[in-house]
């Protein structure tokens, strides 16, 4: 498949009008042409919405027209990975994604967490990457011999959370779970001898798509 050819426009402001010849000039059948608007360094297709009709030709001349401002060219379209999704940009109900969207469970740990129980089940129809857990308090321990410890996890592959303050952090993760998998958060090791308990501990998961 050939390259898309070396062309461009820079249209001052107010209504301009640009034409384009489709012609076949790369020595091959001609099947469709899509002109890019640069915007803040990135390419944003135009589309009927700007006055311009899509260009098909095979073996034949035609052009296409429209009114617009800004720089146009004719840019190939964005590189795509095997699963045909843009590797620097993916647009999303009219927004530009950089990157896989996140979502976040939250599960609330209420009264002390001095013993060991189990505060919700949940299992993902999708297969997920955990990317961090936290771990917020509103009473935060203090000295405490065991500090307790938050967990996520599936049976075999934890991700704990050690609340040695109001605000905790797993930190960065990358931990995969399987489909269907049920999943338990909960107090994995109840705080002991403290002078102030853990209390009222909210979980937060934060996930991605695989």
């Amino acid at each position: 498949m050939p390259g898309p050819p070396s062309a461009s426009v820079l249209a001052t402001s107010g209504n301009q009008t640009v034409t384009v010849d489709c012609s076949d000039t790369v020595g091959g059948n001609i099947q469709f042409l899509r002109i890019y608007r640069s915007s803040g360094g990135g390419y944003a297709e135009i589309t009927s919405g700007h006055n311009l009709t899509t260009c098909h030709a095979v073996d034949a001349s035609s052009t296409i027209t429209g009114a617009v401002a800004g720089n146009l060219t004719t840019a190939g379209d964005p590189v795509m990975d095997a699963s045909g999704v843009a590797t620097s940009k993916l647009r999303l109900g009219g927004e530009l994604l950089q990157a896989a969207p996140r979502a976040a469970l939250n599960v609330f740990l209420s009264g002390a967490l001095t013993t060991t129980w189990t505060g919700a089940t949940w299992t993902p129809d999708k297969a997920i990457t955990v990317t961090r857990v936290e771990a917020q308090a509103k009473s935060a321990p203090a000295g405490c011999t065991t500090n307790a410890v938050v967990r996520l996890t599936d049976g075999s592959s934890p991700v704990n959370v050690t609340l040695s303050a109001a605000a905790n952090s797993s930190g960065a993760v990358s931990q995969n779970y399987a489909a269907g998998a049920p999943l338990t958060v909960g107090v994995a090791t109840p705080a002991a001898g403290c002078s102030a308990s853990p209390a009222d501990v909210n979980v937060i998961v934060q996930y991605r798509m695989q």
